[in-house]
């Protein structure tokens, strides 16, 4: 019993594991729902209708994140693209503002200048480097976590619209002995939440 109690336990574990973006993004949605709440009702108040509201909600608050992901990555993509054209320039720049400093190495003569002219050439071409595989880091992160963004998506939505039965679902969960320590726990959660949110 031992032997198969480790194996369950491995397996399972195991599983977690390999679904472990999957859980987070569905735990963060369940917190970003109980957040955006305030937000969520204001909007269903206006446009009578619960769905649209969970929608634009989480558009309203994805979007400032998603366009500034991308403007980071333009940015990224065009100093990249500028240091490789002038690996050259921008090596001796940093070199000569090193020099300026004081820089150990730089002020003893023609190798010491040389030699620190010889590093600034390697950041240079390491930060190129770096720069370079930005796109490819990219592309591997949205492939991966593109199912854990639905995941996210699907759960903020079905929190927002489904409350009230997640509530009811829980709540029936628990033993009508439980029933005190429940409710003194749910005041807590929410007054954790309110003071979150509007503290």
């Amino acid at each position: 019993i031992v032997l198969t109690t480790a194996v369950f336990v491995g397996v399972v574990g195991l599983f977690v594991w390999m679904v472990r973006d999957v859980l987070v993004a569905g735990m963060l949605g369940v917190v970003a729902a109980a957040y955006l709440r305030p937000l969520y009702r204001a909007l269903r108040d206006r446009l009578r209708h619960p769905a649209g509201a969970a929608i634009l909600t989480l558009v309203i608050v994805v979007t400032p994140l998603v366009a500034a992901l991308v403007y980071s990555y333009v940015e990224v993509a065009r100093v990249t693209a500028y240091v490789v054209a002038h690996e050259d320039e921008v090596s001796a720049r940093i070199a000569d503002a090193l020099r300026r400093l004081g820089v150990a190495g730089a002020a003893d003569g023609a190798d010491g200048a040389d030699d620190l002219s010889d590093r600034a050439h390697a950041w240079v071409v390491a930060a190129a480097g770096y720069g370079a595989a930005v796109p490819g880091v990219v592309r591997a992160s949205v492939a991966r976590g593109a199912v854990a963004a639905s995941v996210f998506a699907f759960t903020v939505v079905y929190i927002l619209t489904q409350s009230a039965t997640v509530v009811a679902y829980v709540r029936g969960m628990v033993s009508p002995r439980y029933a005190a320590l429940a409710g003194a726990l749910e005041r807590n959660v929410r007054a954790v939440l309110a003071g979150a949110i509007y503290g």
